[in-house]
C-alpha cells in the first residue's frame, strides 16, 4: 500500500514538472501567463498563480532554455535572410539593375541592424551610394547632398 502511495505522489510530481516545462514554453514565446497556466493544464489559472510559477526556479530555468532556443532559432531565420539578400543583390548586379541592388542593400542593412530606425534626421543614412560595373565604369546612384534622393531614401527606409 505504500509503495502504490508512493507511486501516486511520484505521478503527480511528474505530472506537475510536464506543466511548469509546458508553462515555461508558453510564457517564453510570449502567451500571457493567465492564458499559459490554462493551456498548461493548471486547474484555477490566476495572476497570483502564475506569479508563483515565475518565482518557481524550475520554471526560469525552462523560460531560460526556451529563450536561448528562440535566440539561436532567430539567429538562423536572420542568417538566412541575409543570405536571400545577398543573392538578390547579386543578380540585381548581374541585370545591372542600381535601383534593384541598393534597395537590397539598404534591406540587408535593416536586417543587419546597420540603419537606425528613427532615419528621419537622417541618421544611419549614407552619405554616397556609388556602383562599380569594372575598372572603368562607376555610377553615383545615391548622394546625401541631393534633397530628392535624400528624401526618396529616407522615407524608403522609414
Amino acid at each position: 500500500m505504500a509503495e502504490n502511495h508512493l507511486a501516486n505522489v511520484t505521478d503527480l510530481e511528474a505530472e506537475d514538472m510536464i506543466r511548469k516545462r509546458a508553462f515555461a514554453a508558453y510564457v517564453s514565446y510570449g502567451t500571457p501567463v493567465v492564458k499559459s497556466m490554462r493551456l498548461s493544464g493548471f486547474s484555477s489559472p490566476s495572476k497570483p498563480g502564475a506569479a508563483r510559477l515565475l518565482a518557481d526556479p524550475f520554471v526560469r530555468e525552462r523560460m531560460e532554455d526556451c529563450m536561448v532556443e528562440l535566440r539561436r532559432s532567430l539567429l538562423h531565420s536572420r542568417e538566412a535572410l541575409v543570405a536571400q539578400l545577398d543573392e538578390a543583390v547579386e543578380l540585381a548586379h548581374n541585370l545591372e539593375e542600381p535601383g534593384a541592388m541598393v534597395a537590397g542593400l539598404v534591406a540587408k542593412a535593416r536586417v543587419l541592424g546597420l540603419l537606425g530606425e528613427n532615419n528621419s534626421a537622417g541618421r544611419g543614412l549614407p552619405t554616397k551610394v556609388t556602383v562599380e560595373w569594372g575598372p572603368e565604369s562607376t555610377e553615383t546612384i545615391y548622394e546625401k547632398t541631393n534633397p530628392l534622393l535624400f528624401d526618396a531614401v529616407a522615407g524608403a527606409v522609414s
